[in-house]
């Protein structure tokens, strides 16, 4: 993934930021709070989708140093690792408009694994044949499109999975949360 800085002549660029493993397993992090640790890092305009972790929010400079800012002040609150991914609006869109699988799409049973960064191709082939029963993976560029017509919750490349095979940090959303991160921008 390469990244640029948004430039709109100083004004603020909108960014999507994905937090990871949140809300689960006793890992509370209330949304208000949320948003008003992003605030307090100078965002403006920050919104939250579900409970979950998807934040909307203006700000200036690249999508990197806001997904450090906000694992630093996440780390300064809460006693358990939180990790952050930002993308930018256009990034956001680019995403959005992938069509895994020839086009297949379901809202819950299609989702996006968003990693790191590009998975090294040594990595990635460890994966092939990149299909379990009637699960199927297919990769663009940073991300993992995973299709699960059995569930997510019962999927193998579930991920952790993908983590650990692609050694990268990621996290995953379902198809239905990446339009309604759109439809927010």
């Amino acid at each position: 993934m390469i990244e640029k800085e948004p430039s709109r002549q100083g004004h603020p660029a909108v960014f999507v930021a994905l937090l990871r493993g949140i809300n689960v397993g006793g890992r509370s992090v209330p949304m208000a709070a949320l948003r008003d640790l992003c605030e307090s890092l100078g965002w403006t305009k920050v919104r939250t989708y579900i409970q979950s972790g998807n934040i909307i929010f203006e700000a200036q400079g690249p999508a990197s140093v806001h997904a450090a800012a906000l694992e630093t002040a996440l780390s300064a609150h809460y006693s358990f690792p939180i990790p952050v991914m930002v993308r930018d609006a256009d990034q956001w869109r680019v995403l959005a408009a992938d069509r895994p699988f020839g086009g297949w799409s379901d809202l819950k049973q299609l989702s996006l694994t968003l990693l790191d960064g590009p998975p090294a191709a040594d990595h990635w082939q460890t994966l092939s044949p990149w299909r379990e029963g009637d699960e199927e993976i297919e990769l663009i560029e940073d991300r993992v499109w995973v299709k699960t017509p059995g569930g997510y919750g019962v999927a193998k490349f579930n991920n952790t999975f993908l983590e650990k095979k692609l050694k990268t940090r990621a996290t995953t959303r379902n198809r239905a949360t990446v339009e309604a991160l759109l439809a927010m921008l």
